[in-house]
């Protein structure tokens, strides 16, 4: 089998991945969109922008992956009610998820992604 390298598609994935870190947030949302239609998903490059040092591209970029199915959300477990309201962290580490059961837990979003680290209050 016989593979085209595309040289113009690289540079296009190059650039897209660098417009999921902009300030403009219209330029992220449409970088995500264009990412999202390509044919063939740019995989490789996605999970290397995956622990890019930009913390918008490193999210954007794994919301992509989870969105086409190509990386496995974590799940996380202890609420018994729907979730009805969602935090992060200002550093991105930590997340609070409050819950129609009237419990608040605070998430790692570290290496033991989807444990909790508070109890449900």
């Amino acid at each position: 089998m016989i593979r085209m390298w595309n040289i113009g598609l690289q540079e296009d994935i190059v650039l897209l991945i660098r417009q999921l870190g902009s300030p403009d947030y219209f330029k992220r949302i449409e970088a995500m969109r264009k990412m999202m239609r390509l044919a063939d998903l740019p995989v490789v490059a996605l999970k290397r922008a995956s622990l890019h040092p930009d913390r918008e591209i490193r999210m954007r970029a794994k919301l992509i992956l989870v969105r086409s199915g190509r990386l496995a959300a974590p799940a996380f477990v202890g609420h018994h009610g729907s979730i009805q309201s969602l935090a992060f962290s200002p550093d991105g580490k930590l997340l609070a998820s409050a819950s129609l059961d009237h419990s608040v837990i605070i998430w790692s979003l570290g290496p033991s992604r989807g444990k909790p680290l508070s109890k449900p209050r």
